[in-house]
């Protein structure tokens, strides 16, 4: 199993507690009327055609058309919506700020982009989000697979390597069938209690694991076979080991269509890197060349 790279989340229902009855418990005196309104009229369907990017004024006239004896309060499904958004999830959203120390993190949300700017204004969480991706921007809503390939074209993610969190089953599915990692988030999970979370999360500590003891035994093997005549050849061996390396890790370069897709990005950033890296160096070098070489030769 790849090791999870970036962390996906959806908003609604996993980091932010959206209900429209919030709302609508103001409106109606009586439950069972709310209750026929929300299921019969300002459906969570016709709101989703909102969320994959209708505009919010031709659906509400089409709505009061439909069904003139709720025109006051059909209006107020949008005129009044930010009075549908609750507070953050905190058993999910306290866990942003600490996993964005180690992973990227991404948003991927069915939402429409003419309310989205009042969630921004309203939750700080945002601000560790690396990118976002919003059905009513791109016209199109989870769970067409098409969204998700936007989200791994655009920030040039590998979805094997990605972990996708959502509150909605079909959501899941089409993130599983593209082979992201998914945690389905439901009403009674603790993100950070979450089983797979826990797997995910304690199975990235496993290679590092490894890593460390493969080069402690390396370390202890040298020092017991230091005088053994192969140890003199060992720089060419390491060597030829990372010339195969680089030659394997280009072979998986070209074989992957979203590196390739977004090479000229992903060059600068990392031509950037190098120069400075390269740079840092060479004036370290320089400073203890002049502080401890030069002077000991001049010396003798």
């Amino acid at each position: 199993m790849k090791k999870i790279k970036n962390i996906v989340f959806d908003f609604g229902g996993v980091l932010i507690d959206w209900n429209p009855t919030y709302l609508y418990k103001k409106v109606f005196a009586d439950e069972k009327e709310m209750n026929y309104f929300l299921e019969q009229v300002c459906t969570s369907e016709w709101n989703m055609k909102q969320d994959a990017g209708r505009p919010l004024a031709v659906a509400t006239m089409e709505k009061q058309r439909e069904f003139p004896e709720y025109e006051k309060e059909i209006a107020l499904f949008y005129g009044r919506w930010d009075e549908m958004l609750g507070g953050e999830i905190k058993e999910n959203s306290r866990w942003v700020e600490p996993l964005n120390k180690k992973y990227p993190l991404y948003g991927l949300t069915n939402w429409s982009a003419e309310t989205i700017p009042v969630a921004y204004e309203r939750y700080g969480f945002f601000k560790h989000l690396k990118g976002i991706v919003v059905s009513g921007e791109e016209k199109l809503a989870k769970p067409d697979s098409e969204i998700y390939r936007i989200l791994l074209k655009r920030y040039a993610l590998n979805a094997e390597e990605s972990l996708f969190i959502d509150d909605t089953l079909k959501n899941i599915e089409a993130a599983q069938a593209l082979g992201f990692k998914t945690i389905h988030c439901t009403p009674d999970l603790d993100l950070g209690g979450a089983q797979e979370m826990g797997n995910y999360l304690r199975n990235e500590c496993v290679p590092m694991l490894k890593i460390i003891i493969i080069i402690l035994s390396g370390v202890l093997l040298g020092l017991l076979l230091k005088k053994m005549p192969l140890l003199k050849h060992i720089g060419r061996i390491i060597d030829l080991i990372i010339m195969l390396l680089l030659f394997s890790l280009g072979l998986s370069v070209g074989a992957n269509k979203t590196v390739v897709s977004n090479f000229f990005n992903i060059g600068a950033e990392a031509l950037l890197l190098t120069l400075g890296g390269l740079t840092g160096t060479l004036l370290c070098a320089r400073f203890v060349y002049k502080r401890y070489f030069k002077e000991k030769k001049t010396s003798e």
